[in-house]
């Protein structure tokens, strides 16, 4: 008989738990239906038989049984996105699930070429928006400060209809004094429609099982630190890892490759003397370690010192990691 690492018992048992208990909306736009799962009894952590694996439903975009589990042992599908590492704690995906899930969907070149436009489009509004002075990542960096509650809550989900939303959309951001925007269609539900038909449902499965393993892991982690962590802040969690990951790689996808010297942007941005802590030394830093850094570190980098800089450092350093004017680069 195979014995599941009790940690793993304990997150299978955290995830029965909490069936039911919430009603997450985990995608904007979507459809969702109600639906009760059996709780857990209290003998579950006790045994070491593995959860048997959801069955299959006709669903598309229901959110309810995000909360429900599985727990990481418990996926036991040939394809799944879930998977440990050292402690048995879930192994975090570096880049959306949307993406990881596609991939592992193994279509044919012709089978997701829709799909592979639906990405490129996104990415290319994506990284547009990035160049009109950092504005996402301004908005992730608040959301990420925000902690938990409810303003955490919602600046995520504003982020989320924004940034992970389908390539149609416009993603400059609304005015300050405007209402707060409708649902967009998002990029789930894109590449969703755009999977053939048959696999249509595996690949919102990958996304769903993966997700609410999730759910329960965070909550695992905060127990194992003392610490009290709701399923929707769980979510939240999970939301902004999954937006940084997209921003991260925007960051990639431009600054890879061109060779921009820390020496060069440090001469760009001139500090002041009163940013000597929040921004010369960080640069310095970063020119000691890495003279021409790469896209991953100039975006931690650029994350580390955002809200020091002002409006022209800003355009400064934008000008020398993408090679464009922020102003010409602004959506209309």
């Amino acid at each position: 008989m195979h014995i599941m690492p009790r940690r793993s018992i304990v997150i299978a048992t955290q995830a029965s738990l909490i069936a039911g208990a919430f009603a997450v909306a985990l995608m904007t736009g979507g459809a969702s239906h109600q639906r009760s799962e059996e709780p857990a009894r209290p003998g579950d952590e006790e045994t070491s038989t593995p959860m048997p694996a959801p069955e299959p439903e006709p669903w598309a975009f229901d959110p309810e049984p995000l909360l429900s589990g599985p727990s990481i042992a418990a996926v036991s599908s040939t394809k799944t996105l879930v998977s440990t590492e050292l402690r048995n704690s879930m192994k975090r995906l570096d880049r959306t699930p949307e993406e990881a899930a596609l991939d592992t969907l193994n279509l044919s070149m012709a089978e997701r070429a829709g799909a592979e436009d639906v990405l490129a489009r996104h990415r290319s509004a994506l990284d547009e928006w990035m160049r009109c002075d950092f504005q996402p990542l301004e908005r992730f960096l608040e959301a990420k400060s925000a902690g938990s509650g409810a303003d955490a809550d919602r600046l995520t989900a504003a982020l989320v209809n924004d940034v992970l939303s389908a390539p149609e959309n416009s993603l400059a951001p609304a005015a300050p004094d405007s209402p707060a925007p409708a649902a967009r269609r998002s990029l789930r539900e894109a590449l969703a429609d755009a999977v053939p038909e048959s696999d249509r449902t595996t690949f919102l499965r990958l996304i769903h099982d993966y997700e609410r393993a999730a759910v329960a892991d965070e909550i695992a982690q905060a127990r194992d630190r003392k610490q009290t962590l709701t399923p929707e802040q769980a979510l939240t969690r999970i939301r902004n890892a999954a937006i940084g990951n997209d921003l991260r790689r925007s960051f990639e996808r431009q600054v890879s490759g061109r060779g921009v010297e820390a020496a060069e942007v440090l001469d760009a941005v001139e500090p002041w003397h009163e940013q000597d802590s929040n921004v010369r030394k960080p640069l310095e830093q970063l020119r000691e370690r890495s003279p021409k850094p790469n896209g991953r570190e100039w975006y931690e980098l650029t994350s580390k010192v955002l809200s020091s800089l002002s409006p022209e450092q800003r355009t400064s350093l934008a000008r020398m990691l993408f090679g464009v004017s922020p102003v010409e680069s602004s959506p209309e």
